[in-house]
C-alpha cells in the first residue's frame, strides 16, 4: 500500500488476510457449528417473583436492526426466555 503525505511518498507492507475466505472457513469449520447462530433472538431476564421482565443484548445477532431484517425477510424468529 502506498500513500503520499504533506509530499512525501510512503510505501507500507502488511500481512493480508481476505475477510470473505476467513468468513467463509468459520462457516465451514465443523467443530463452530453447535456454537454458530445465525438467526435474530430476542432475549429476556425475568423474574416472576418480581415481575421484571428485562431485555438482554449481550450479541449483535440480538440487536434491533437484525431483528428487523430477519421480520421483514419472513424468516422465524424465536424468543428466548433465560
Amino acid at each position: 500500500m502506498s500513500a503520499t503525505y504533506q509530499g512525501k511518498h510512503f510505501e507500507f507492507e502488511f500481512q493480508y488476510r481476505d475477510p470473505w475466505e476467513y468468513v467463509l472457513n468459520l462457516i465451514q469449520d465443523k467443530s463452530l457449528a453447535s456454537v454458530s447462530c445465525w438467526n435474530s433472538v430476542r432475549k429476556f431476564y425475568c423474574c416472576s417473583m418480581e415481575n421484571i421482565e428485562d431485555r438482554v443484548i449481550d450479541e449483535p445477532n440480538m440487536a434491533d436492526t437484525w431483528w428487523e431484517i430477519d421480520v421483514s425477510s419472513n424468516q422465524s424468529n424465536k424468543d428466548i426466555i433465560c
